[in-house]
């Protein structure tokens, strides 16, 4: 899957298909959007095209402004752009990164969508870089459960301190766990498969008995089921 959209992303020339004409419409926004769920695609647009550029300046422009809903729509494709960088660097740690709530932010802003949930779940599984950042920081012997990052407000020095690096990638896993297994449970639902589904709410059940867990899956059960 990596190589082929790396492939894909070579063949196309997307300053020419990308400009601010093509861009000043809403629907064409939402479906980039969801499509930089995944974490090469928002990387390749913020690095590697003149696409978030034009995005930013076309936000200060005054026949711009005047539209709230394409200036919503700029504004969720930046954030979801830039939300998947915060991710990227709080993976690795990088710089002492210690500001988890944009990261945070992409989870819980992916989740209210089936198609960007989707999309990045597949790069959370599938991308060999990814998976090579959680690889380098294993779960530790004494395993702490997931701090609650939806919905809290960790601006401040001192909060943001609390949660470590080894706190914000047990978060992480538990968000691809549960996330995968609601993906589960709602094939099992809609093709009635009742063992399936019995098993699937059987295991929901019981992170809903676990600090941390309970949080993260209730939350993304509201949000996508």
């Amino acid at each position: 899957m990596t190589h082929h959209l790396s492939l894909l992303q070579k063949a196309l020339d997307f300053s020419s298909i990308f400009t601010s004409m093509t861009l000043s419409d809403t629907l064409t926004l939402k479906t980039l959007t969801d499509a930089c769920s995944n974490a090469l695609i928002a990387r390749h647009f913020l690095t590697q095209t003149s696409l978030f550029g034009i995005i930013s300046d076309m936000r200060d422009s005054p026949h711009v402004t005047s539209d709230r809903a394409l200036v919503s729509s700029i504004d969720h494709l930046r954030t979801r752009i830039l939300g998947w960088q915060a991710f990227e660097r709080a993976l690795s740690h990088q710089h002492g990164e210690n500001d988890w709530s944009r990261p945070a932010g992409l989870v819980y802003d992916v989740c209210q969508e089936e198609q960007a949930l989707g999309n990045w779940l597949a790069s959370m599984i599938l991308h060999d870089d990814i998976l090579a950042r959680l690889a380098k920081s294993p779960p530790p012997m004494a395993q702490s459960t997931p701090p609650v990052l939806f919905h809290c407000d960790l601006d401040g020095e001192d909060e943001s301190a609390l949660i470590t690096h080894d706190d914000f990638l047990a978060f992480v896993r538990a968000c691809v766990g549960i996330v995968a297994v609601l993906g589960v449970l709602a094939w099992a639902d809609s093709v009635g498969n009742v063992d399936c589904r019995e098993r699937t709410l059987a295991v929901i059940h019981l992170w809903q008995t676990v600090d941390g867990y309970r949080e993260v899956g209730s939350d993304a059960l509201r949000l996508t089921w």
